[in-house]
């Protein structure tokens, strides 16, 4: 055998370039590194509480939209009566910065662990029961519990939130409104808090929006 056809044969035999399931092991070992990266960065608290408040930004000024759309939808009219913002003018924006910490971040805190934690463990635990019992279970059934715990808390919440109102409660036209919209608010904080599993996201949230609908 001439050595030409030698060196052929080892060549095909041993291919000098990397075999395809190597390559598709690589590929596949750098994939799951980058799930990983990013998972870990993802649910990191202090990114979880960055998002949550610019999402709640994002919600603050979507809800101006939200409830513009729905007073036109029920032929409501936006002017409300503005009632004065304090007994004390000059002191209305001291006041309003030290109740920052009570108004905005202990009762955003405290709502979120009531209705997104306690509330809907519990709403999930009554509709994966139900579920279960007509023979929904496994992964659909789960989703389905989640979804409907989310959607029931956020009315819950929306029909406890509303009432605090000052512009619902200086028109009670807007009763509807400011309703669906808190129901509206409170689909989104359960949404992300299901979507991250964690209450850092919604809280931020809360917090975000209540600080902005605070000083506007």
């Amino acid at each position: 055998m001439s050595p030409v056809v030698s060196r052929v044969q080892e060549s095909i035999s041993h291919p000098p370039f990397v075999p395809c399931q190597e390559i598709c092991r690589t590929v596949k070992q750098g994939r799951d590194g980058f799930c990983k990266i990013s998972e870990d960065f993802v649910s990191h608290p202090q990114i979880q509480k960055i998002s949550g408040l610019i999402l709640g930004a994002l919600c603050y000024s979507l809800s101006h939209h939200f409830l513009a759309k729905t007073s036109a939808y029920f032929s409501i009219s936006p002017l409300i009566p503005v009632p004065s913002p304090s007994l004390f003018p000059p002191l209305a924006l001291p006041l309003k910065l030290f109740l920052v910490p009570c108004h905005c971040m202990s009762g955003a805190i405290w709502e979120e662990d009531l209705f997104r934690g306690n509330f809907t463990d519990h709403a999930k635990k009554i509709f994966t029961s139900l579920y279960g019992a007509v023979g929904l279970t496994g992964r659909a059934g789960s989703l389905l519990s989640r979804i409907s715990a989310v959607v029931t808390v956020a009315l819950l919440y929306g029909a406890s939130v509303f009432l605090g109102s000052l512009k619902a409660l200086s028109n009670p036209s807007l009763l509807l409104p400011q309703f669906l919209l808190f129901c509206f608010l409170g689909t989104l904080f359960g949404l992300a808090g299901e979507i991250t599993g964690s209450l850092y996201v919604p809280a931020s949230m809360n917090i975000a929006y209540k600080t902005l609908h605070w000083f506007s």
